[in-house]
């Protein structure tokens, strides 16, 4: 499975479970972004591209009210967007 951004965590662990209870031999995980600190699961990611600080970001599809989705760069959002 791979994702932008892993947080909480509970969508992935109910994909991964999802595609081993049907017949997936194994399931690994690859994220850009890890936010461990948000993390609601004891799901860890496989494959990480970097570690990120608790910050509200956007670019690589990433997006707040549909807007800087098409950033060629990860950004942060500071005050309102």
């Amino acid at each position: 499975l791979i994702d932008d951004i892993l947080e909480s965590g509970k969508t992935l662990s109910f994909t991964r479970d999802l595609m081993l209870s049907r017949g997936a031999k194994s399931c690994v995980i690859a994220v850009l972004l890890d936010k461990r600190m948000r993390r609601q699961t004891t799901l860890n990611a496989d494959y990480v591209g970097f570690d990120c600080p608790d910050y509200f970001v956007v670019g690589y599809g990433m997006d707040v009210a549909h807007a800087f989705r098409e950033l060629p760069f990860v950004g942060v959002v500071k005050g309102d967007a």
